[in-house]
């Protein structure tokens, strides 16, 4: 029996694989088997894959790195790398504890961006009508009534997007105030705690880098914030005075009153009805009107919103009074220029 069993042994192997899975191969009847069995002993016998670990987190490796330098080298290094060195420590474990401050959407800067943006977008629908009105102003053929009232058209645009840039302008103002004097607050807060924490720094030493680092935060934020602000006020300063030039450019002036050739009787009659009653000017076309039927002359159309007579907002775009047209046209029959 001692015989067959070491027989039994030197034909058979045995292979112990992970995980305790044990293969045993016979030498003598493995040799009858199929082919199908030997391929799954072959599988069998080959280790499986390890799974590859998972990426770490890099702020979990920058971690460990600088606890290593300041375990292992730390009395090499100069006194403010080491501050440094666990500044950046206490900013990691800040950015785990407390995500919302380092957001970008949290920040001082980009709220000052949102209110800039909401203000700075010109309407799509002035800015095609401009586009138009300046391409018709250009083209050949128009006369002189259409180009004054586009020009008149385009004195209302300008002067309604100078208003809207103005009200940007204050409330854009307004805005900074708010978030300078709430930094300053902050910072001044924090600089009190800083100092009241100074007292007991061997045991508070972690709470008052931490108020640092939120303080070197307010204060670099509200940093970008101030030249943030320099360049768009100068980017709504700029625009202002293109609107402004461009108003001076296309202004509407009253020309010289030639004397009229009707009765005088007729004559004193009709410069009572065309009588502008913001300049005392004779209105020449075209001549605008408030929804009461109260007339103002081109030149001084683009400088109202409401009738000087009865306080009523002008329509927009305004309404042209084609009766007190045809009487200026009869008026000034003999101005070769109507």
């Amino acid at each position: 029996a001692s015989a067959r069993l070491q027989e039994n042994r030197s034909r058979s192997s045995v292979t112990v694989l992970n995980e305790g899975t044990i293969v045993i191969k016979r030498s003598g009847a493995a040799q009858d088997t199929s082919d199908e069995d030997t391929e799954d002993e072959e599988e069998n016998e080959q280790p499986p894959e390890s799974p590859q670990p998972p990426p770490r987190d890099p702020l979990e490796v920058e971690e460990e790195e600088l606890l290593n330098k300041l375990q292992t080298a730390g009395f090499l290094m100069s006194l403010p790398e080491e501050e440094q060195a666990k500044k950046r420590l206490v900013e990691i474990k800040q950015m785990r504890e407390n995500p919302e401050l380092f957001r970008p959407e949290n920040s001082r800067d980009w709220k000052f961006t949102q209110v800039f943006s909401q203000i700075s977008k010109p309407s799509t629908a002035r800015a095609e009508e401009e586009k138009i009105l300046l391409l018709r102003l250009n083209s050949r053929g128009i006369s002189e009534v259409e180009q004054t009232d586009v020009q008149v058209r385009l004195q209302e645009i300008w002067r309604d997007r100078k208003e809207e840039v103005e009200q940007g302008i204050t409330k854009l103002e307004q805005e900074y105030e708010h978030l300078l004097s709430e930094s300053s607050t902050e910072i001044s807060e924090l600089d009190g705690s800083i100092r009241g924490k100074q007292a007991t720094i061997a045991k508070l030493q972690e709470e008052l880098l931490i108020m640092n680092l939120k303080k070197e935060k307010v204060a670099e934020d509200m940093e970008k914030v101030t030249t943030n602000h320099h360049e768009k006020l100068e980017t709504l300063k700029s625009e202002i005075k293109q609107l402004e030039d461009k108003s001076s450019e296309f202004s509407v002036v009253n020309k010289k009153v030639v004397e009229s050739s009707l009765p005088e009787a007729e004559r004193s009659e009709i410069e009572a009805e065309l009588e502008c009653p913001v300049c005392l000017e004779i209105s020449r076309p075209p001549i605008y009107q408030c929804g009461e039927g109260h007339i103002v002359c081109s030149a001084c159309k683009p400088l109202l919103k409401c009738c000087c007579q009865c306080e009523s907002r002008y329509s927009d775009p305004p309404i042209r009074c084609r009766f007190a047209e045809k009487l200026a046209a009869k008026y000034f029959r003999d101005d070769a220029d109507l």
